[in-house]
Parts: C-alpha cells; sequence; structure tokens
C-alpha cells in the first residue's frame, strides 16, 4: 500500500473511493475544507447531513459524495487548538483512527485526507502533522491488508512540506520501536572507561525503577555527574542539573546515544537558572552556543514574565556545568533595574 502526501483541492480527487471531511460538530456546513466539500457535492449532501445528528470532536460519520467524483465523504471533527494541554492531540488521533475504522467497515481501500484541524480550527500544522501521521501508520499496522492509497491533500507548499517530512521520517525506520532491555549492554560499553555504576529496582534507594528497569550511574570524584536510566517506557539522561527525555524510537535512541557521546566530549552543555539561590529551570546546549550573550537570549525563551522581572530587580546566574567538572563556569547577570 502507500502512504503520501500531495498538494492539491481535495475535492477533485479522482484516485480515491472517499475523502475525509473537517466537518464541524452540525455536520452542516461552514467554512474552508467543509465549505468547498459541500458546495462541490451539491445539496444532497446538506439533506442527509440534517439526518445524522450532529457529530462529536474525535468521531467519524459516512455518507454519500453526490457531485464529488468519489463515492464517499466521511466527516470527522478535530479539536480546536487551545495552547496544547487540553487533550488535543489525543482528539486528532482518534479522528484519524475513526475515519479510517469506518472506511475499513465500509470496505475502502483508498482515502484522501485534508489536513484536519490546521485551519480555521488553529491547530499548527508542525504540531498536527507528526500525529495525523503517526495515526495513520499506528492503523495501518494493526490493519496491514485493508487499504491500497491513503494519501494526505494539502492546501499549500508549507503545510505538503511537514507532511512529506514526517512520512519520510515514518518510511526511513526512526520511529520503528527498539527493545530498552536489549540496548543495557550497548549503553554500559558505552559508559565503560568511565567505570559506570548500573542499578536495579532491588538495590537500596532504587525501588522506583521498574523490574526492567536499570539506572547507569557516572560520578566523579565521588559525586554523581552523569546518569542514563530507562524507566516506565522511557530513556533519560542527566547531566548536573538538567536532564531530558527520550522516547522508544529508534529516532529518539539514536539522538540519546549522540547526546551522551557529546557530553562525553564536553561538546553538550547543562545549563541552569538561579535567581537568589532558588532554581528556577535547566536546559541543554551545544557549547557552540554557551556564549554569555546567547544564554541570556535562551534564559530569557525559558522564563515565565514573573521570573523575567524578578531577575530584572534582583539579576540572577547561569551555571554550566560539563562532563569535565573542570570546565564549569557561571555567568553573573546585573539587575537591570
Amino acid at each position: 500500500m502507500e502512504i503520501r502526501a500531495i498538494q492539491g483541492d481535495i475535492t477533485k480527487q479522482t484516485d480515491v473511493e472517499a475523502i475525509v471531511n473537517a466537518a464541524n460538530e452540525s455536520l452542516l456546513g461552514g467554512g474552508g475544507v467543509d465549505g468547498a466539500i459541500h458546495y462541490a457535492a451539491g445539496p444532497e449532501l446538506l439533506k442527509e447531513c440534517r439526518t445524522l445528528g450532529g457529530c462529536k470532536i474525535g468521531e467519524a460519520k459516512i455518507t454519500g459524495a453526490y457531485n464529488l467524483p468519489c463515492k464517499y465523504i466521511i466527516h470527522t471533527v478535530g479539536p480546536r487548538w487551545h495552547g496544547g494541554d487540553n487533550g488535543e492531540g489525543e482528539f486528532l488521533n482518534l479522528c484519524y483512527k475513526n475515519c479510517l475504522e469506518v472506511a475499513m467497515q465500509h470496505g475502502i481501500r483508498t482515502i484522501a485526507f485534508p489536513s484536519l484541524s490546521t485551519g480555521a480550527f488553529g491547530y499548527p500544522v508542525e504540531q498536527a502533522n507528526w500525529i495525523a501521521v503517526g495515526a495513520v501508520y499506528g492503523f495501518v499496522e494493526k490493519h496491514p491488508d485493508q487499504f491500497d492509497l491513503i494519501e494526505w491533500v494539502c492546501f499549500d507548499k508549507n503545510t505538503l512540506k511537514y507532511y512529506n517530512k514526517e512520512i519520510e521520517l515514518h518510511q526511513s525506520g526512526f520511529y520503528e520501536e527498539i527493545d530498552p532491555v536489549s540496548k543495557e549492554p550497548e549503553l554500559i560499553a558505552l559508559l565503560s572507561e568511565y567505570n559506570p555504576e548500573v542499578h536495579r529496582y532491588t538495590d537500596d534507594g532504587f525501588d522506583w525503577l521498574d523490574d526492567d528497569g536499570y539506572s547507569i550511574i557516572i560520578k566523579r570524584d565521588g559525586e554523581e555527574r552523569m546518569y542514563v536510566d530507562y524507566n516506565d517506557g522511557e530513556f533519560t539522561l542527566g547531566l548536573g542539573c538538567w536532564h531530558g527525555h527520550y522516547n522508544l524510537y529508534r529516532k529518539d535512541y539514536e539522538d540519546l546515544i549522540k547526546d551522551i557521546e557529546n557530553t562525553l566530549n564536553n561538546a553538550l552543555v547543562a545549563v541552569t537558572i538561579r535567581c537568589d539561590g532558588e532554581w528556577f529551570g535547566s536546559w541543554k546546549t551545544p557549547v557552540s552556543e554557551c556564549s554569555k550573550k546567547e544564554l541570556i537570549i535562551q534564559a530569557r525563551e525559558t522564563m515565565h514574565k514573573e521570573l523575567i522581572e524578578k531577575t530584572k530587580r534582583n539579576g540572577y546566574q547561569i551555571e554550566c556545568e560539563f562532563f569535565d567538572k573542570t570546565k564549569d563556569f557561571t555567568y553573573i547577570i546585573d539587575s537591570e533595574i
């Protein structure tokens, strides 16, 4: 089967049996893709939609296509964007899953999606694309013989670029899931010259680990300097006050290995903000971007408004920690008021 993205008008697609409509909850038409589909399909579509009783966010319902060149329209209601912390991703994933479920139930083997929720509903395309493509690949993995073509018909080149990039990542195997337990010897070997301590959930103080979890710790001068954990379905890399999380995809594991190597080579720096001795945040940055000017810019992007005002009054510290502790340094940023 083929999964792809193209640029075009979804109402004119002749290569699929069904297109997906980015509908609203009434199913009675609207603007954007919804309005274009209703206009092209003709008034009979609205008549059928009136019999469906609307559609909830994440659900999918099917109608005929009437004057369109395809046979069916599958209507789904995507989430409106409210900042990303209100279940938008889960609802968007449901939209794709339920559309494909409806298509499969009706024997539809070719289907075209618009970029759901990224128009008037305001979902950033650079976040919607990976949820959309991941949802489709995840569904196809569970139902490998049910579809011949699934495509996105993108309105503009920018949207097309994002979907093509995400499809390429999936096709390259970057999202292939790895076995984290099998990676433990590789991680220990990578850190072997630094005499790593390896801990299990049965060790004192490590009962927070899952049964198959592990914690690999590097100490310098008797103090913990860096660690790599696998626990609760993810890897964690820590240096100084910073720690980062990595999913169990091959892409993320490759990023973890690069970050470990850069940490050991002192090419990756852990940066921490402190104001009046209190910790206010940490992040990682390449050593090439840890000049005082660059770090002040990064710090301002990290701080919330109230903290910016506090640091202007009282000043703050930017602490830079390397794997080699002798390279650590701190910038003292004076108050501005």
